[in-house]
């Protein structure tokens, strides 16, 4: 949604920005994006300062709402002090977990050429709750949890090929070894 706002010297373009700030068309502003945008509040700072701010300058809204850019509510910060607070380490941690990371991939990962995913709540996670994608695969088909000592041999030899198809299971290790695994 475009909204103008008069200045004291022009008509500026004010735009939503979408995360819950405003942008003002400012393309002669050293801090502007690509497009020539600039954070209303940023704007608003660097006039009451009569100068631009750097890029380790931040302004934090008091009141937390990110479109309230009246002056009383804008505090000028370096990082170090943002970063510092208490209320900022709370939301990192808190930001920074499972899907809130950005690098966030649906919680699987590859372990020892093995495909694991995240799995809360599993009787047989290890203790970082991760459980091999091929262990669930079976459970999901067979209906029920494996045991610890039950193993999955992948017909093919693909490790991350877990087509239930591709799937075969065997009841321990031993089995494992002499079934699939013989020397020649």
């Amino acid at each position: 949604m475009n909204t103008y706002a008069v200045s004291t010297n022009c008509v500026e373009m004010v735009i939503d920005t979408g995360n819950g700030t405003l942008a003002v068309y400012a393309p002669d502003n050293p801090n502007a994006n690509c497009h020539g945008y600039v954070l209303q509040h940023r704007i608003v700072m660097e006039r009451y300062l009569c100068r631009y701010l750097t890029k380790n300058e931040k302004i934090v809204h008091i009141n937390g709402n990110k479109k309230d850019n009246g002056l009383v509510n804008l505090k000028l910060s370096s990082l170090k002090e943002i970063f510092n607070t208490k209320q900022h380490k709370e939301m990192q941690s808190n930001n920074m977990k499972g899907s809130k990371n950005h690098r966030w991939i649906g919680g699987i990962k590859i372990t020892k050429g093995y495909i694991s995913e995240l799995v809360y709540n599993h009787p047989y996670a290890s203790t970082n709750s991760r459980v091999y994608q091929h262990r669930l695969v079976m459970e999901k088909y067979l209906g029920r949890y494996l045991t610890p000592v039950e193993e999955i041999h992948h017909i093919n030899g693909i490790k991350t090929d877990n087509r239930i198809e591709n799937l075969q299971l065997v009841g321990n290790h031993i089995e494992h070894l002499s079934n699939f695994h013989k020397k020649r």
